[in-house]
């Protein structure tokens, strides 16, 4: 494994803005040590999406989890973990403790750090979801998911230009992958979960089922999401997205009976 474009990008961002410049330089760095020709512009602005992703992140949960004045042991425990499922190095883990005391701090301006991000995103829909699933996980985990919360958070989808529609979907994706089961034994609640998952009515065809369902896999396809910025410590994640999509579409297509 190569390290002196690690090295020198760490050292370098450093220099020029402090800690957080350094995981910048870093990731930087990793492509400069793939080797010279794969230094080049897409690489970089993929390294640069990856470490606003994951910044503005951090910069959210704590800024959601701070709403409601207060943050709980629960909200505190949700962060911790999702770090932990995140396999974060020591560094990023420190890093990602820095940006959510950002997010909680009362300076902090939730819509710049949206618009901000949103710039980077607006050719990549499929990365702004992604981050709006993990602010809703995130919400839902920590056991506080009121009206309030709800209503931020789709105030900062709505600032990156997300459907109502859309929002409807990933809220019942989360939903499902996070009360599966108060939902196992009501196969009536488990069909229409499974239809708002993929954002159809009950009467869509099984051509536009079919269509959704592949639409879905493919936005939340854990390599090309990585391609396109996600950083590869939130690939865990999507990877459980797309088992739930897959969830829902057997479970029409069995009460369908369509292959």
């Amino acid at each position: 494994m190569k390290w002196s474009g690690k090295v020198f990008g760490g050292i370098f961002g450093y220099l020029i803005a402090g800690p957080i410049g350094s995981v910048f330089g870093f990731f930087l760095g990793h492509q400069f040590d793939k080797g010279p020709y794969r230094l080049n512009i897409n690489s970089f602005n993929t390294s640069k999406i990856s470490y606003i992703f994951f910044k503005r992140t951090f910069n959210l949960m704590g800024y959601i989890a701070k709403s409601d004045g207060y943050i709980s042991e629960k909200e505190i425990n949700v962060a911790r973990r999702v770090m932990h499922r995140m396999s974060l190095t020591p560094i990023q883990v420190e890093q990602a403790i820095q940006f959510y005391t950002e997010g909680k701090d009362q300076s902090f301006i939730w819509k710049e750090a949206i618009e901000s991000l949103y710039q980077e995103l607006s050719r990549h829909p499929d990365l702004i979801r992604a981050f709006v699933e993990t602010q809703m996980q995130a919400a839902y985990l920590s056991e506080d998911f009121g009206s309030k919360k709800r209503e931020l958070i789709w105030q900062i989808a709505r600032t990156l230009m997300m459907s109502k529609a859309e929002f409807a979907q990933i809220e019942a994706l989360i939903y499902s992958h996070n009360f599966s089961d108060e939902i196992k034994n009501n196969s009536k609640k488990q069909l229409d979960t499974a239809y708002k998952i993929l954002g159809l009515s009950l009467n869509a065809t099984n051509k536009d089922i079919k269509l959704a369902y592949r639409r879905l896999m493919n936005q939340h396809h854990p390599d090309k999401l990585v391609a396109r910025g996600l950083p590869k410590s939130m690939i865990r994640e999507a990877e459980e997205k797309t088992q739930e999509i897959r969830s829902a579409y057997e479970k029409i297509k069995k009460n369908r009976m369509f292959k």
